[in-house]
């Protein structure tokens, strides 16, 4: 290879020039193009040494392609929102539903600016956003106090840190809790280790399917700190209908000064029947029941951010916010922001369900389902990439496990048409709509694409049609 052909190897910085790159300068960190840049110059320079004399090199363009297609294959994969078709609410995979629109605006505007703090205008007139949150929460309960800290794993932590915490035993008394209530939630955390993680012991009562009042009447001593009583239908079999209710565990607990901490994994602040929240409990009715303390998500069936909600009485929510593990669990001007928002659609019923996505899709009709499969149906009848499309009624699911209350929906099956003569799977079809823009998810059942009308958005229908689309524009451009 003759020096001179080296020579003709282009500099980074003419490479950086080339529009090709010039377009990534936007997306990709500058100092990421140019050791990408120098990389494959060393690589061309290496080659160069024993090329053949009569072969040439690429040209500049050619080079900064190459570059370009180096860095988007090793480029980390984006998050990026999707139509979601599995029928299946909180799936594990793409998430919780998103936030109502008034809850993204918050939280968009409490991210791009500073957020106030009461110490800037001292006096009785301002009033910061947490104590609305939880003047909101105590409306909306019924109870005396309310402490957010930033997910359901840490308000149990605090929860049993600060309650277990005086005993005749020392720094931490026993925690007593049912055999059966000992759950893993779905991989997210465990009580137990959540209990071990901090100090109290575990008092195990019961049988692993079920658990009587005598149990805990019997457990509770002077070495208890507090019960732990938790509601889970995901996990929990139903078939206890003999367990002892909330109220009569309280009752056995307080006739001995134990405290009692109720754990809703699935709690919600609405009790009606069209929303099917059989796999929920009402928060106002477990404060009720008399626990001190009540522990639920503001980012399942409430439907706002990722955020541990505590509510109860005022003496045991004192001591969990004195707590020095408080201090760790803030939760962030942000993420305060949009559960402020939440709470705030409460006030009405009909508007929370209106303009919260989950509650929405809960409470949709299957009669607007079935209206809304036929035109989707329709539209998507007429793309290349559809060779038939057939509405059915069938089930949806609020996580998929079996145990979950089964929802009346509506869905759209497809069948894939073939792409320039080439049989295509329902599988393949699948996987290129995950890749689209706008991506869309499904189910795939036999030789047919399943899209489940229940777990889609209204204003998402429009997407999924357009997704089909894209996909007919990009087949064009194969030809």
């Amino acid at each position: 290879m003759s020096p001179n052909k080296l020579l003709k190897i282009p500099s980074v910085s003419e490479l950086l020039e080339n529009p090709s790159l010039r377009s990534l300068v936007e997306r990709i960190n500058h100092s990421t193009l140019v050791s990408t840049a120098r990389t494959v110059l060393d690589e061309l320079r290496n080659e160069a040494q024993t090329m053949a004399s009569e072969r040439t090199l690429p040209d500049v363009s050619e080079l900064a392609e190459r570059i370009a297609n180096r860095i988007m294959e090793n480029a980390p994969t984006r998050m990026r929102s999707v139509v979601n078709g599995t029928g299946v609410l909180f799936h594990a995979e793409l998430g919780k539903p998103p936030l109502a629109e008034t809850a993204a605006e918050a939280m968009i505007a409490a991210a791009r600016g500073y957020v106030d703090d009461p110490r800037l205008s001292p006096g009785d007139k301002h009033v910061c956003r947490e104590v609305v949150v939880e003047q909101m929460l105590r409306d909306l309960t019924s109870a005396e106090r309310a402490v957010v800290v930033g997910s359901i794993a840490g308000a149990t932590t605090l929860a049993m840190a600060a309650l277990c915490c005086e005993s005749e035993l020392g720094d931490y008394g026993e925690l007593i809790v049912a055999r059966r209530h000992l759950v893993d939630f779905d991989g997210e955390y465990r009580l137990a280790d959540l209990a071990g993680s901090i100090g109290p012991w575990l008092t195990e009562i019961g049988a692993s399917n079920r658990v009587r009042l005598e149990d805990y009447t019997r457990a509770i001593d002077k070495d208890t700190g507090a019960v732990l009583w938790v509601e889970d239908s995901r996990h929990i079999p139903k078939t206890c209908s003999s367990s002892p209710t909330l109220k009569e565990v309280v009752a056995a607990a307080h006739a001995k000064k134990v405290p009692v901490i109720a754990h809703l994994d699935g709690g919600t602040l609405l009790d009606d029947d069209t929303l099917h929240f059989a796999a929920a409990t009402n928060v106002s009715e477990a404060v009720g029941a008399g626990a001190d303390v009540v522990i639920f998500r503001g980012d399942r069936f409430l439907g706002g951010p990722q955020c541990g909600l505590i509510v109860g009485r005022r003496a045991a929510l004192e001591r969990i916010e004195h707590h020095p593990l408080a201090d760790a669990m803030h939760i962030s001007g942000p993420t305060s922001a949009a559960l402020a928002a939440t709470l705030h659609l409460y006030a009405d019923a009909d508007k929370a369900k209106r303009e919260i996505p989950l509650l929405q899709l809960l409470s949709t009709s299957t009669d607007n389902l079935k209206n809304r499969a036929q035109r989707i149906a329709t539209q998507l009848a007429a793309c290349d990439a559809v060779e038939s499309v057939e509405i059915t009624e069938g089930v949806a699911h609020l996580s998929g496990c079996e145990c979950d209350d089964e929802l009346p929906t509506w869905r759209i099956e497809i069948e894939p048409a073939d792409i320039n003569g080439k049989p295509r799977s329902a599988e393949q079809l699948a996987a290129d709509l995950i890749e689209g823009e706008p991506g869309v998810v499904g189910r795939v059942e036999g030789d047919r694409l399943v899209i489940d009308l229940r777990s889609v958005i209204p204003w998402q229908d429009i997407e999924l049609v357009t997704a089909f689309e894209a996909m007919d524009a990009d087949e064009d451009e194969d030809e």
